[in-house]
């Protein structure tokens, strides 16, 4: 997602958007790089770090536009894909979106 996100400011570094073409060869690095750093405060920081995990995806689920994962409430014991419509979120996927990336 880092890298997703580095990408997307870079095109709009100028203020004007020029599509920057997001390649393996060319992120890859930085991927690593983000990777290793969250290894890191994962190893440092055990219990802070699964509790931004369980915070960030809770934000993300309750912030997206996908109805069927609004019902998602984990805790530190449950599976976060419990309560998961399979159906509906392959439903969501349209052709359209997969096209877009």
């Amino acid at each position: 997602m880092t890298g997703g996100m580095e990408n997307t400011l870079k095109e709009w570094a100028t203020g004007v958007r020029i599509s920057i073409k997001f390649t393996e060869e060319e992120f890859a690095p930085r991927y690593q790089k983000h990777r290793a750093a969250l290894l890191n405060l994962q190893t440092k920081s055990p219990t802070w770090f699964a509790q931004f995990q369980r915070d960030l995806y809770s934000k993300i689920v309750l912030t997206s536009n996908f109805p069927h994962l609004k019902a998602i409430v984990t805790g530190p014991e449950e599976d976060e894909l419990d309560g998961v419509d399979f159906e509906a979120l392959e439903a969501s996927a349209t052709a359209k979106n997969i096209e877009a990336v």
